[in-house]
């Protein structure tokens, strides 16, 4: 595994404290393990969006909560909990679909 997508730190984060040990520590375990530096790089990404509590890395934010039952980028998905909340969800969509979609022409 050359780089870990950012949404495989959610299943090993928890809303408590894990018996799994750290992200890092789980990963490493894996059959192709990931780079420390990327598994570094997706836990910083979550720890810039809000996703991860600031003291513990391993425990998930209330954000990061409602970002792992979102099929989508992180950074998408937190435009989506925005829009919701800021009762501006359908232009956000339509946002979110012209950003994801390929080339138009």
């Amino acid at each position: 595994m050359a780089s870990p997508p950012i949404e495989c730190i959610f299943p090993i984060a928890s809303p408590q404290k894990s018996e799994l040990g750290s992200p890092a520590e789980f990963l490493s375990a894996a059959l192709d393990p990931p780079s420390r530096a990327n598994v570094s790089r997706a836990m910083s990404v979550l720890r810039e969006i809000g996703a991860l509590r600031p003291g513990d890395p391993a425990t998930l934010a209330p954000l990061g909560l409602h970002l792992a039952a979102l099929p989508v980028d992180v950074r998408l998905g937190k435009m989506l909990v925005f829009g919701a909340i800021l009762g501006c969800l359908q232009p956000v969509v339509s946002s979110i679909c012209a950003r994801s979609s390929d080339e138009w022409f």
